[in-house]
């Protein structure tokens, strides 16, 4: 845990909180693609499908967040998808 949190400190302030949150889309991504394998043994058909997945709820989640994380999480989301 130690290692992550020297990770996330690393980064300059204004960039922590859209690095938190991406990186917990990206592992909720995982995440869930992890469990269509398990319990309804669906395969992902293409690795990209998890990029879409964390672009998806990195735009579902960027609501939540006051309005100058917004514009950043929505950049970040917009060159994933390209």
């Amino acid at each position: 845990m130690r290692d992550i949190h020297t990770w996330f400190e690393s980064f300059p302030r204004k960039y922590r909180q859209i690095i938190i949150i991406g990186s917990a889309a990206l592992c909720w991504s995982i995440w869930k693609s992890r469990n269509a394998i398990c319990f309804q043994n669906k395969y992902p058909g293409d690795p990209t499908n998890i990029v879409f997945s964390l672009c998806y709820w990195i735009d579902a989640w960027y609501i939540l967040r006051k309005s100058d994380t917004k514009v950043q999480l929505l950049r970040a989301s917009d060159i994933l998808k390209k």
